[in-house]
């Protein structure tokens, strides 16, 4: 009998839709599914994702599990927007996102003085249907208040977003190609929202997991797949504002 109900499937085991062991009755391959159940059954969940996902072929070779396709029920999804060649499906129409999924952050400083906003995709959702949004940005106030002061809006990161990690009293035209390759990240995701602290991928790497630390990564030669950056060190050069990125060369942008 085949099952005709409509579920919503997400890719697991990305990194920043991470995998857990409550997730493993929600995997929609049945082959798969067993594989890493036994798996874990076999050395717990941790050592099993730490060891690597694998599933055992009818000749006995291990081929990695890298990504993990799980019917998805953490959140509600919103469609944000139409594709462009629609399928007769209504379903695939769109293109949908977690309710909750950061798109847009903004850092607003005064002196010492710090703070954030975001904007989720459920939000971009609604604003574009009361009206249609020109430019995202502008759900994003310019100047906001805290403890009786004006932050201004120090910068905007989209999600995909390039920048370039900096130290203070650095001139980016100054730098090597080199050493601009080691601090190249894209901005991922909010990582954790109350603090501002953001996640960044190196340009180097896909999303595909790796380890997150704490962001010393202004280390000559820390290049790290990962890392998570507190609100008090958002130093960075931004693609758009600071430099431009020219058939894979980052050219310094003249204030």
């Amino acid at each position: 009998m085949i099952d005709e109900q409509e579920k919503v499937v997400i890719r697991r085991n990305g990194g920043y839709i991470p995998f857990d062991v409550k997730h493993i009755p929600d995997i929609i391959d049945p082959k798969i599914r067993e594989a890493v159940e036994n798996l874990v059954k076999e050395k717990g969940f941790k050592q099993a994702i730490k060891d690597g996902l694998y599933i055992v072929g009818p000749t006995g070779v291990k081929t990695p599990i890298r990504h993990i396709r799980c019917e998805y029920k953490d959140k509600p999804i919103v469609p944000v927007k139409k594709h462009a060649y629609t399928s007769t499906r209504e379903h695939k129409q769109y293109a949908y996102a977690v309710n909750g999924e950061v798109v847009l952050y903004a850092l607003y400083e005064n002196g010492n003085l710090q703070e954030h906003r975001c904007v989720t995709l459920a939000e971009v959702a609604a604003a574009n249907k009361r009206n249609a949004l020109e430019n995202m940005e502008d759900l994003l106030p310019k100047v906001i208040l805290k403890k009786g002061k004006k932050l201004l809006r120090s910068f905007v990161l989209h999600r995909g977003t390039m920048l370039i990690l900096r130290k203070d009293n650095e001139k980016l035209a100054e730098l090597s190609a080199s050493e601009i390759s080691k601090r190249l990240y894209r901005f991922r995701a909010l990582d954790e929202a109350k603090r501002g602290t953001i996640t960044l991928q190196h340009h180097l790497y896909s999303d595909t997991g790796g380890s997150t630390k704490p962001a010393k990564v202004f280390e000559v030669g820390d290049a790290s797949q990962k890392i998570t950056v507190a609100r008090s060190k958002q130093k960075f050069w931004i693609e758009g504002a600071d430099f431009e990125i020219v058939q894979g060369k980052v050219i310094a942008i003249q204030h």
